[in-house]
């Protein structure tokens, strides 16, 4: 257990609702609308649920993919089609803008179209992260019962093997810093760290990225505790009064499930 030399960040969401949940395309001047199941996504997960949806209505193939630097989307086909986000945006139940299509007028006249915005959320540490535990060092079996027969040799039998990742997020503050400051300014940072805590201790997934300067290397983690909740349910973000600095926040060891092994 450790600290990072790395800057670490987690990407989350998009996020649909029974309410908003459709994307809309054109074809030859008829408009196609395609239907996502509500529910949390992740971001490497959604382009393909998109792509799925899109070419479950339309006549031609579409394909969906994410850049994992920017967390733009491109949607692509072989011909070319139109994104109507002038009416798209008028129809409350469309996500065009929540996935980043915010472009003021309609797509026209290619076969390939970029988002303007990033498609999920993301929050990126100020801070290098503190008492660091990485998922290669921390391994358990699940349910493991542990029997040694009369001949003496000892079996264990488990629902296989679990691995979890803890840290400590240090320094989390709105307060400008130095530019000479390993601690780095972060434009609502205490607002974007209650987010990501709010959603994940309703146990949804995010993909946690050990350094930020490598976008594609990640791991799906979902919250298993925190100082302040045993079962990763609730949180309690700690003011370092005691060591002279108010309005920086330390989260305390949270403790996240690696999905997968």
């Amino acid at each position: 257990m450790g600290a990072l030399s790395s800057y670490s960040k987690i990407y989350y969401g998009p996020e649909l609702t029974e309410l908003k949940r459709s994307f809309t395309i054109k074809e030859d001047g008829i408009e196609k609308v395609a239907f996502l199941d509500p529910g949390c996504y992740l971001p490497s997960q959604f382009p393909l649920i998109l792509q799925q949806a899109i070419n479950a209505v339309s006549s031609q193939q579409y394909s969906v993919s994410l850049n994992r630097s920017t967390r733009l989307l491109t949607i692509s086909a072989e011909g070319s089609f139109e994104v109507p986000l002038v009416s798209m945006f008028e129809d409350a139940s469309n996500i065009a803008s929540l996935v980043g299509f915010t472009q003021d007028a309609d797509l026209t006249g290619s076969n390939s179209y970029t988002s303007l915005n990033p498609c999920c959320e993301e929050y990126a540490f100020q801070f290098p992260l503190q008492s660091y535990l990485s998922s290669r060092e921390n391994a358990s079996q699940i349910q493991a019962v542990k029997k040694k027969t009369i001949t003496g040799i000892v079996e264990a039998t488990s629902f296989g093997i679990e691995r979890q990742v803890s840290f400590e997020a240090m320094y989390i503050t709105d307060i400008v810093q130095d530019p000479r400051s390993i601690i780095r300014t972060k434009v609502e940072a205490v607002a974007g760290f209650l987010s990501l805590l709010d959603y994940c201790i309703r146990q949804e997934a995010i993909e946690f990225m050990e350094d930020e300067n490598r976008p594609d290397v990640f791991e799906i983690l979902t919250l298993a505790s925190t100082e302040e909740n045993q079962n990763g349910l609730g949180y309690r973000l700690i003011e370092e009064y005691d060591e002279g600095l108010p309005n920086y926040y330390r989260s305390g060891t949270l403790t996240f499930d690696k999905r997968g092994v």
